[in-house]
C-alpha cells in the first residue's frame, strides 16, 4: 500500500511551552500505521539547548490517560549511524488504537522551527 500523506504543518517556530490537542477518537481506516514525522531547521538540530518531548496519550476507562507511544529529542546529538543531525519520527501501529480516544502531547522548553507531516501506510 503507498503512503498517503494526511496532514502537512508547514515550517514555523514552536514554543516555549506544552501543547495538547484535546481528546479524539481514532477512526477506523484502510491504514494500519500513522508517521508524525518533525522536519526541525538545521541551527536547532545543532543546538544543544534546543528539545522536543512528543506522547500519544490514550484515554482509560477511569477517565485517566496513559502513556501508548513518543519520544524526547535532544538537539546537538548526532545520529550513530549516520554522522549527522537527525529529525526526528514516530510510527505507531494504530490497530489497538481504532475507537479509542487518546491526546496528543507536545512539551518544548525552549522554541525551536519545525514543520510537521503526519502520513499513513
Amino acid at each position: 500500500m503507498a503512503t498517503t500523506t494526511l496532514a502537512t504543518v508547514p515550517s514555523r517556530s514552536v514554543g516555549p511551552g506544552q501543547f495538547n490537542s484535546g481528546d479524539f477518537v481514532v477512526p477506523n481506516t484502510q491504514f494500519s500505521t500513522i508517521t508524525i514525522s518533525f522536519t526541525i531547521l538545521a541551527a536547532d538540530l545543532a543546538d544543544a539547548t534546543k528539545s522536543l518531548t512528543f506522547s500519544l496519550l490514550k484515554k482509560q476507562p477511569d477517565a485517566s490517560y496513559s502513556f501508548d507511544a513518543g519520544f524526547t529529542w535532544q538537539g546537538g546529538n548526532l545520529n550513530a549511524k549516520t554522522g549527522t543531525f537527525t529529525s526526528p519520527a514516530l510510527s505507531v501501529d494504530i490497530a489497538d488504537l481504532i475507537g479509542q480516544t487518546i491526546q496528543i502531547e507536545a512539551d518544548v522548553p525552549v522554541a525551536l522551527t519545525t514543520s510537521i507531516t503526519v502520513t499513513a501506510k
